[in-house]
């Protein structure tokens, strides 16, 4: 399936044939037979909304389509066009290609799919699906897939489905659901033969076993298959180019064989008989050890590969270490893991045999090498980010890695803690990775990495860079152990749980992370465990977006979407609590399902007072009313926690640049620092323990301190970073001696 411009298909074409609306099938038609039908803009639309010329355009009307939400804000299909990939005409057996052009909408084009469908006769359409394909952004785009013309009227159709959840069927009843029919001239029956040839072996070979026979054939429509034969005996048949059949074990002596192709309408044509002679191969394969050379250090394991032909074919290749087997390979490329641990240092020595399905071997030239145990650790330096950043987003992590053997992996750290579930290369240089630092709270943390070699050494850790992550905007809920259910730390204009709700309960095929994700942990809120992971429903997200574009702050006007596995008697409760510590449940909206599949349940509120409030989904099986904790063995129940914008109590992130820790200074002497908060900076003081040095308010932070002035002895200096609202950061002090 792709999704794009269909700009290179129209630029094959001469002349591109658009639809009309015909008033008898009701739906746009092209009459006239060519290579091409588009249905224009008279599908543009979907129902009343647009509205569609002509709704709901499918043939004889016998499909409606759902008229809820706006032109080019919830989804419609737009147009059909359809075309034969060789710029023929419309013909039985030939491929076509199908476009649909779609508008999906911005907030639920991840649960948007489009079904295609064609019919032999449009006149009394059967409809049978090509495929649903899934949207990959948001707006306006081109969706295609191809199928082969069937036998049948001489006017068929396709048929295209745009729905929001639901099942693929031709005719839905989903209330954004928009379906559309193209219909067009498709020419008669196909009475020419094809042409085939057999292309090896060649007249008069004399060939070891398995023999490959190869052959070519065209049609004017399409070639169904090619079977091939000796003499009378049917070996095998190919459906796809090219043609071919790998005859196993045919007997000695002399052969004749041929191809016979069939094509979509069942013409046959056969080839020229050929004929040839079956030989016993005494031929051993060739083979090479590659990619190591005579003296090579190995240390840990390692990945041997080999290089092997044979003039029919290679059956495996046998690795041996000192003419001992350690592995075989079936299957090219041929190579195997050696793990030297256990054998003595010193040279040892490498070796291959390759075998044929005639038995024949053929042995590689030997490779040695040289094995002694590796302790030395890899060396790292982080490099990226820079000391004192400020991050948002997804932030770039990057680091320089060295080791006298190899290198394996690195691994970046936060705090410590092991970063993990991120994108990167850190299996191979350059080593980088991507810190989503929207799933953590703002403040300050601490990077560093760490460097593993091919023998498993482990660096210690690099360097600390003391960085801050100031995100605003949509921020992802980290669960939070306490709560016990997912969490958004920080003010921001949306919360989203992500995929910490997908799934339900302990399901085998769909366990929901952290279940119940109930702040009321009872047996009453406990999710069910019946049920198969997407065919009884499970509520898949929860997400707080505020209307404004602003932060949440008291009184903001915020919108919660549920996406919800839909499935038959399901009803959906929203709740608002403001405050946590406990909960009170307020419930806000109700909602039932419709057929199954996903589907996306808004509503909007106001937000309370509270600094941390929440919001509690619970879905229920064959609901006897509104509860706030249903415990039914069917039934799911998720909450989502997030902070509301109060006074600015985050302290600032400051850093000691110089002078070093543990330095002898004396003289005047540069003391500089590196802040940042997640609003703002208003200034950096400068300390020698209790005494204020000096201050600046202008980035880089720096002040000169006499020290010479301040006494011989120890001295301890710090600096204090202050932000607008007053909150203080103090820096890891660095102690110096002046002489």
């Amino acid at each position: 399936m792709e999704v794009g411009s269909d700009l290179d298909l129209e630029q094959s074409r001469q002349t591109l044939q658009y639809a009309s609306y015909d008033a008898t099938l009701r739906v746009p038609r092209c009459a006239v037979l060519g290579s091409d039908c588009d249905s224009s803009y008279l599908l543009e639309g979907r129902g009343t909304v647009g509205p569609e010329l002509y709704a709901p355009n499918t043939v004889s009307g016998s499909c409606a389509d759902g008229n809820s939400g706006a032109f080019h804000v919830s989804e419609s299909l737009d147009g059909l066009k359809v075309a034969t990939t060789n710029g023929t005409a419309f013909a039985p057996g030939k491929t076509v290609r199908v476009e649909a052009r779609v508008y999906a909408s911005s907030t639920n084009y991840r649960y948007d799919v489009l079904d295609l469908f064609y019919a032999a006769n449009a006149s009394d359409p059967t409809w049978v699906r090509i495929g649903t394909y899934s949207l990959y952004f948001a707006g306006s785009q081109t969706l295609t897939a191809s199928y082969v013309l069937p036998s049948g009227a001489s006017m068929q159709a396709i048929r295209g489905r745009f729905r929001l959840g639901g099942t693929a069927v031709p005719c839905g009843v989903g209330t954004t659901d928009d379906h559309d029919d193209l219909v067009f001239a498709v020419s008669g029956s196909d009475t020419t033969a094809p042409t085939v040839s057999l292309t090896s072996p060649a007249a008069g070979a004399s060939l070891p076993t398995p023999v490959t026979l190869n052959a070519s054939a065209t049609d004017n429509v399409g070639v169904a298959r090619v079977e091939f034969y000796d003499g009378a005996t049917l070996l095998g048949a190919d459906t796809t180019s090219p043609y071919s059949f790998s005859w196993a074990n045919p007997s000695l002596g002399s052969h004749t064989v041929t191809a016979k192709a069939v094509d979509t309408a069942s013409n046959l044509a056969s080839s020229v008989p050929v004929t040839f002679t079956v030989a016993p191969d005494t031929t051993p394969p060739s083979t090479a050890i590659t990619g190591l050379s005579d003296g090579a250090r190995v240390a840990t394991s390692i990945t041997l590969f080999a290089s092997a032909a044979d003039d029919v074919g290679v059956t495996r290749v046998e690795f041996y270490v000192d003419s001992a087997l350690i592995a075989t390979d079936a299957s090219s490329p041929y190579y195997v893991t050696w793990n030297p641990t256990g054998i003595s240092p010193g040279t040892h020595v490498l070796t291959t045999r390759a075998y044929d399905s005639a038995g024949n071997v053929g042995v590689s030239a030997p490779v040695a090498v040289q094995y002694a145990l590796d302790t030395v650790l890899p060396v790292i330096t982080q490099v990226a980010p820079a000391e004192g950043s400020v991050l948002s987003g997804s932030a770039h992590l990057e680091a320089n890695a060295t080791d006298d053997v190899g290198m394996q992996s690195v691994s970046f750290l936060v705090n410590g803690s092991f970063l993990t579930g991120y994108l990167g290369n850190t299996t191979t240089q350059p080593w980088w990775g991507t810190w989503r630092t929207f799933e953590w709270d703002n403040g300050p943390y601490q990077l560093t990495a760490t460097a593993r070699d091919t023998s498993g050494n482990v660096s210690p850790p690099s360097a600390p860079i003391n960085v801050v992550v100031a995100n605003t905007g949509r921020r992802y809920a980290r669960y939070d152990s306490v709560l016990k259910v997912p969490k958004c730390t920080g003010a921001s204009a949306l919360c989203d749980s992500g995929v910490l709700l997908e799934g339900r309960g302990t399901l085998s095929a769909g366990p929901e992370r952290n279940s119940p994700n109930s702040l009321s942990i009872s047996p009453s809120c406990m999710d069910g465990e019946e049920g198969n992971y997407r065919a009884q429903g499970s509520i898949e997200a929860l997400r707080v977006t505020s209307l404004a574009g602003g932060v949440f702050m008291p009184g903001s006007q915020v919108r919660l979407d549920v996406p919800v596995w839909a499935s038959s008697n399901y009803t959906l409760y929203l709740y608002t609590s403001n405050g946590v510590s406990p909960a009170v449940w307020t419930l806000m909206a109700t909602f039932t399902t419709s057929g199954s599949g996903v589907q996306v349940f808004s509503t909007t509120y106001t937000l309370g007072a509270s600094p941390v409030q929440a919001v509690r989904a619970v879905y229920r099986s064959y609901s006897t009313g509104a509860s706030t904790c249903a415990g039914g063995s069917l039934n799911d129940n998720d909450d989502l926690v997030f902070e509301v914008g109060q006074a600015d109590t985050t302290a600032p992130g400051v850093w000691m640049l110089t002078p070093a820790q543990g330095a002898q200074v004396e003289g005047s002497v540069n003391l500089s620092a590196t802040a940042a908060d997640v609003v703002g900076v208003n200034r950096v003081e400068f300390y020698d323990g209790a005494t204020l040095v000096g201050l600046d308010a202008v980035a880089p932070y720096a002040v000169t301190w006499d020290a010479s002035a301040a006494g011989s002895g120890a001295h301890t200096l710090t600096a204090r970073a202050y932000d607008a609202a007053g909150n203080l950061g103090t820096s890891t002090a660095v102690n110096v001696t002046v002489p």
